[in-house]
């Protein structure tokens, strides 16, 4: 599960007890936020980030933006594995389009490189 903007520390109760309930039933858990980690430490957010698969942290900045980076969007942001689950070994370079067609013909392109 992805968890991203609004900004989901800002909703701090309603994302305790979303966090809760996907933990529960044992699925993986990626949050985006604009904050930066130690700002979430200080903030004492240590329970959340314990059930935190992977943070992506630190506020997009379009004047950093790099479409080669995967899960990020620009060089100012930063991927944190906060438990066991997953590691850096599985983040591939590059990023990835999805492109889904209906059964209309309609064509929908998910992903963000500019060349596509």
């Amino acid at each position: 599960v992805t968890i991203l903007g609004g900004e989901p520390f800002d909703q701090y109760s309603e994302l305790v007890n979303l966090i809760s309930r996907i933990k529960k039933i044992g699925l993986s858990l990626i949050v985006y936020t604009g904050y930066t980690l130690k700002n979430l430490y200080e903030k004492q957010y240590n329970n959340v980030l314990s059930e935190i698969d992977i943070l992506i942290a630190n506020p997009y900045d379009g004047k950093q933006r790099n479409t080669t980076l995967q899960w990020i969007g620009s060089e100012n942001q930063e991927i944190y594995f906060l438990s066991n689950r997953y590691n850096q070994s599985e983040i591939e370079d590059g990023t990835y389009v999805e492109v889904l067609i209906d059964e209309f013909g309609k064509m929908t392109r998910l992903g963000f490189p500019d060349d596509f």
